[in-house]
């Protein structure tokens, strides 16, 4: 068995059972900003962020990107209305919601909600 120090990234044969429990490999979620938030990513419009569920991805890009969560997310902790989210191209309000499970390498696109006439 190989011994990885914890400074050592993982990769994809890194998870493999004979390794390391599957439950420590998370792969990162890719996630496009939007323009009106690329402020807090220092002009970024793809980031890489962690989480099991698009709650847990929320919270890891606030710890990277402090105050995305507040932009994102009411006071109650769900997504604000004139935000929009989707896994793979599917809006995580007709999946289940903050608590979509994401499997990793998944693709999240954060979209405001355009209003006009």
């Amino acid at each position: 068995m190989v011994l990885q120090s914890e400074s050592q990234s993982l990769t994809q044969s890194d998870c493999e059972p004979r390794h390391i429990p599957k439950r420590d490999c998370i792969m990162p979620n890719r996630v496009r900003i939007p323009t009106p938030l690329r402020r807090l990513t220092d002009q970024q419009s793809t980031v890489e962020a962690d989480g099991a569920t698009v709650a847990e991805l929320i919270d890891s890009l606030d710890a990277a990107f402090p105050g995305m969560k507040a932009r994102l997310c009411d006071d109650d902790g769900e997504l604000r209305h004139f935000v929009n989210i989707y896994v793979n191209s599917e809006d995580v309000r007709y999946m289940d919601g903050i608590s979509t499970t994401l499997s990793g390498s998944d693709e999240v696109s954060i979209v405001p909600a355009v209003a006009g006439g």
